[in-house]
């Protein structure tokens, strides 16, 4: 076994926006072999039946929410377009400074500008 961590942020719980972002981590044993599971732990038939039923009804779903998009004219963003990564700054901006996302906009598409510049 091994100790693995973990860490992540809350922006809503019960129901609610947080006033402000929670973040936490912990740690956990994770297991490297299958003898080091403890007889307690191991998953019987049932549990290996709800485990399988669990996978392919993640699969069929992400298959399923695809093609609605897809029909819906709705496609998957290019994540190394310009604009894409445009909008991607400018959202850190808003989320690092809390500034209005349009401000953020201008600052990071003068700095692109800025940059395009230089190539000459």
């Amino acid at each position: 076994m091994k100790t693995e961590t973990f860490k992540g942020t809350v922006e809503s719980a019960y129901g609610k926006v947080l006033p402000s972002v929670v973040n936490f981590s912990g740690e956990f044993q994770a297991v490297e072999k299958v003898d080091e599971i403890p007889d307690d732990e191991k998953l019987g038939p049932a549990d290996i039946l709800q485990v399988v039923n669990a996978k392919r009804k993640a699969a069929a779903r992400a298959k399923a929410t695809t093609e609605a998009l897809q029909a819906a004219g709705i496609e998957k963003p290019d994540t190394s377009s310009a604009d894409y990564i445009l909008d991607s700054m400018a959202k850190s901006l808003v989320k690092m400074h809390g500034i209005a996302y349009a401000d953020a906009y201008k600052l990071v598409k003068a700095q692109s500008d800025a940059a395009a510049s230089l190539k000459g």
